[in-house]
C-alpha cells in the first residue's frame, strides 16, 4: 500500500545531537515506507535540536508506527504529532467574503436600505435581472442528508460537512463558484406533514441559479425522474387478466388513495388501504376518512395473505395490533422463497421457487441495468412458481385454470426478453434492447417472432448483465431547462404554468385526503399532536427514528447468522440520555411505546442527538408470549399507525421510552436467535 498525501504528519521531534544525528533519525523513518516531505528546525540550543518532521504515511496504523520508531531512537523524543489532514479543516474550509467594502455611510446606504429597495424593485419588474443583480447566477446549493457520503455510507449529516465543504472549496478555487451546503437529519420529510420541509427545500433550489444548468438537478425521485437513460425488462405475463378488485377509476397505490369516483361505476367497488393504518383499520372494520366523497370505507376481512416478498406483518407500523388482527382471521396462508416474521402467523406456509429454479429470465430491478438469470437447479422439495400454485388454487376453487394463468411458463419467460426496452437519455425514444432470432425463440420453447434490437440476446445471456451505456461526453436534457429557456412557450403542468412556490393545489389534494392539513407555502408545523418534536410527554419524552442497518435490505437477509453477529440490532441513544436513565453499552434497555415494547442491548455514542434514540429498520419480530415484549428488535412494534399527506407513512418521530430492564427477560446474542421455518406435519 502506498504512502497518501491524506495521511501526513508533522512530528515535533527534539534531538539530543551528542547521542543520535538527524541522518539516523530520517534513515530510520525511510525504513518504515514513510515518505519524507520535509525536515524544519524550530529551535537549536547547545547540541539539543527541535524540529518537525513531515512525512506521507499509509495509514493511522502507519503513522503510529512511526511515532514508536521515533521514540525508540536514544536521545529522541517526539511528543506531538499534527495531522496534516486534520489541521486543514480546523474552523472549517471555507468561509463568507463580502465583495462590497462598507467603508461609510454612503456604501452602507447602497447595499443596504434605503438603496437595496431600487435593486429589488428593478428584479420585480425584470425577474431576470436576479441573475444579474444578486448571487443567484453564481451560487450553487446541496443539500445532504449523510446517508451515502463518498464511499463512507450512512454517517449522518455532521460528519458529512467535511466532504460537503471539500466541494464548495472545488467550485470556488476551479470554477469560481460560491456554495452553499444544506444538512438535514436523516428521514427528515418521513413525518406527518412531511411536504412542508421538502417544499422548503424545493422552494431554495428554485430559487438559485443551478437548476436548469448541467449538473443541478431537484426531484422527488432524484436523476431517474425521466432524464437519464433507462433500462426495462418484459412483463412475464403475456396477457393481462382483469382485477375484479381493481376496475377503472381504482386509486393510485401510495400516491393518491382517493379513487377516481367519476370513473368509478360503483362507488364501493374498490379496496386499497392505507398501509400505516392497516391492521387497526382491519380491526375497526372502516378505513379512510370522513371527509371522503362516500365517507369511511367499510370493510370486513375473515381471510389473509402473506405473498412471496412480503413481510407485512413485520415491516408496518403497529405491528401488535397487526398480531392481533391475524390472529381473528378465519384462514391466513402464505407463501415465500424463504420463511420470515410474517410466516410465523400463517396457518399454511407454500414455499415458491427461486429464480435459480425457474426457467431462464430477463430481469431488471432499477433504471441502469438488466439482468439475465439463468435455471441453476430444479425446484427443491416442494416448491412451485407462482404461476403454478394460481393453477393449482384455481383448480381447487373450480374455476379454470388457463383463466388465471393464460400462458405457460415458456411464454412467460420469452416475454420478459421479447418486451425488454431501452429508452434514450437524450431523446426520450424507447425501442426494443434485445435482437432475438428464431434460434433464440426456439431455445424458450415458446412461440414467438424474432426481432431486431441494440444487443443480441446471446451476448446478454454470455454476460450476464448489460449497463445503461453512458458515453463520454454525452449531453443528457436538464430538467426544466426549456421552461427556463421560454417559460411562455413551455409552460409547466401548474395552475400557474410556472414554479409554484406557494402551491394551492399540493396543498388541496393533501388536505381533500383528509390524513394531515398543510400550508400551500413550505414553513415548519407540527403535522400531529401525537409525533415529532414538540409532542412529547413525560410518559413518552424521547423521538424514535429507524435508520437502515448494513445487517439486511429493508428485512431481507435478516437470519443470515454472519449479517447478525456483525451487526447486532441495538437500541442507539444520546450519552446525554443514556447518563441520566444509569445505562451504559451493552446494558439491557426497555423500549416502551403507546403501541408495544421492544427489549434490546444499548448502544450510547455521542453523535446521537439528545433526546432521539434508534432502533434500525426491519429486524424480525420475535413476541415473548407472555410478557408480550418484543425481543427480536422490530421497530414497527413501537411505531405509531400515522398517515401523512396523499397517504405517506410517517416513520419518524414516534414517542418512546427507554429504559434499563431489571426483569427477569434475557437475550442471547442475534447470531444464535435467527427464525428458521418449523418442521411440518405430515398428515
Amino acid at each position: 500500500m502506498r504512502t497518501s498525501p491524506s495521511y501526513t504528519a508533522s512530528y515535533r521531534i527534539e534531538v539530543d545531537e551528542k547521542i543520535t544525528s538527524i541522518a539516523s533519525i530520517v534513515d530510520a523513518v525511510s525504513a518504515t515506507g514513510a515518505e519524507i516531505k520535509g525536515l524544519d528546525v524550530a529551535d537549536s540550543d547547545r547540541g539539543r535540536i527541535a524540529m518537525d518532521l513531515t512525512c506521507d504515511m499509509r495509514d493511522s496504523e502507519h503513522r503510529r508506527e512511526v511515532r514508536d520508531v521515533i521514540n525508540a531512537l536514544p536521545g529522541v523524543a517526539s511528543d506531538s504529532v499534527a495531522d496534516q489532514t486534520f489541521m486543514s479543516h480546523i474552523g472549517g474550509k471555507v468561509e463568507i467574503h463580502s465583495k462590497v467594502p462598507l467603508r461609510n455611510r454612503d456604501d452602507l446606504s447602497r447595499a443596504y436600505t434605503p438603496g437595496v429597495a431600487r435593486v429589488c424593485t428593478a428584479i420585480h419588474d425584470m425577474p431576470q435581472k436576479a441573475h444579474l443583480l444578486t448571487m443567484k447566477a453564481n451560487t450553487v446549493a446541496v443539500v445532504s442528508d449523510g446517508t451515502a457520503v463518498l464511499g463512507l455510507g450512512d454517517i449522518g449529516p455532521e460528519a458529512a460537512l467535511p466532504v460537503m465543504e471539500g466541494k464548495a472549496l472545488l467550485f470556488k478555487e476551479f470554477a469560481g463558484v460560491d456554495k452553499v451546503n444544506f444538512f438535514a437529519g436523516q428521514s427528515t420529510s418521513k413525518i406527518p406533514a412531511g411536504e412542508q420541509f421538502v417544499q422548503v427545500f424545493y422552494t431554495m433550489a428554485l430559487m438559485h441559479g443551478g437548476i436548469g444548468t448541467p449538473g443541478h438537478y431537484m426531484g422527488w425521485k432524484g436523476m431517474g425522474q425521466g432524464n437519464v437513460g433507462s433500462l426495462a425488462a418484459g412483463g412475464a405475463a403475456v396477457q393481462n387478466v382483469p382485477n375484479p378488485l381493481n376496475p377503472p377509476g381504482y386509486p393510485v397505490y401510495m400516491l393518491y388513495p382517493i379513487p377516481n369516483f367519476m370513473t368509478l361505476e360503483d362507488p364501493n367497488a374498490w379496496e386499497l388501504l392505507e398501509p400505516s393504518e392497516s391492521w387497526t383499520n382491519i380491526l375497526e372494520g372502516e378505513y379512510g376518512r370522513d371527509c371522503w366523497p362516500t365517507g369511511k370505507h367499510k370493510i370486513d376481512v375473515h381471510h389473509m395473505y402473506y405473498g412471496v416478498v412480503q413481510n407485512s406483518l413485520n415491516q408496518i407500523p403497529n405491528t401488535n395490533a397487526g398480531i392481533e388482527a391475524t390472529r381473528k382471521m378465519d384462514f391466513v396462508w402464505g407463501t415465500g422463497v424463504f420463511f420470515d416474521a410474517s410466516r410465523q402467523y400463517c396457518d399454511i406456509v407454500v414455499p415458491v421457487t427461486s429464480y435459480w429454479e425457474q426457467d431462464d429470465t430477463v430481469y431488471s430491478g432499477e433504471a441502469s441495468a438488466i439482468f439475465y438469470i439463468n435455471k441453476m437447479l430444479e425446484p427443491s422439495f416442494e416448491s412451485k412458481t407462482l404461476w403454478d400454485i394460481s393453477e393449482m388454487l384455481a383448480e381447487k376453487l373450480g374455476m379454470d385454470p388457463k383463466e388465471i394463468n393464460p400462458a405457460s411458463q415458456q411464454e412467460r419467460a420469452l416475454a420478459t426478453a421479447v418486451g425488454a426496452s431501452i429508452t434514450d437519455a437524450a431523446t426520450g425514444e424507447t425501442k426494443p434492447l434485445l435482437t432475438i432470432t428464431q434460434e433464440d425463440i426456439d431455445a424458450f420453447g415458446a412461440p414467438g417472432t424474432p426481432q431486431e434490437g441494440v444487443i443480441e440476446l446471446a451476448e446478454l445471456k454470455e454476460a450476464g448483465i448489460y449497463k445503461y451505456p453512458v458515453k463520454e461526453g454525452a449531453v443528457i436534457p436538464e430538467p426544466f431547462a426549456a421552461f427556463i429557456a421560454d417559460p411562455e412557450a413551455n409552460p409547466l403542468a401548474t395552475a400557474t404554468g410556472k414554479f409554484e412556490i406557494c402551491c394551492p393545489t399540493l396543498a388541496f389534494m393533501v388536505n381533500s385526503v383528509g390524513y394531515s392539513t398543510i400550508s400551500p407555502i413550505g414553513k415548519w408545523q407540527i403535522g400531529d399532536p401525537e409525533q415529532g418534536i414538540g409532542t412529547q410527554t413525560d410518559e413518552f419524552p424521547l423521538l424514535l427514528w429507524t435508520p437502515h442497518s448494513l445487517r439486511r435490505a429493508h428485512s431481507l437477509q435478516d437470519p443470515v447468522t454472519s449479517l447478525r453477529e456483525a451487526f447486532p440490532q441495538e437500541c442507539f441513544m444520546s450519552v446525554v440520555d443514556a447518563e441520566a436513565r444509569g445505562i451504559e453499552t451493552g446494558d439491557l434497555v426497555l423500549m416502551t411505546s403507546p403501541h408495544g415494547k421492544v427489549l434490546r442491548p444499548a448502544k450510547v455514542l455521542p453523535t446521537i442527538v439528545p433526546g432521539a434514540v434508534a432502533l434500525q429498520d426491519g429486524a424480525w419480530l420475535r413476541i415473548d408470549e407472555e410478557s408480550g415484549i418484543d425481543l427480536g428488535g422490530d421497530p414497527n412494534i413501537l411505531q405509531a399507525p400515522k398517515s401523512s399527506g396523499e397517504a405517506s407513512q410517517s416513520w419518524t418521530g414516534t414517542l418512546v421510552q427507554v429504559e434499563k430492564y431489571d426483569g427477569p427477560l434475557t437475550l442471547d446474542p442475534d447470531k444464535n436467535t435467527p427464525i428458521v421455518m418449523p418442521v411440518g406435519i405430515e398428515e
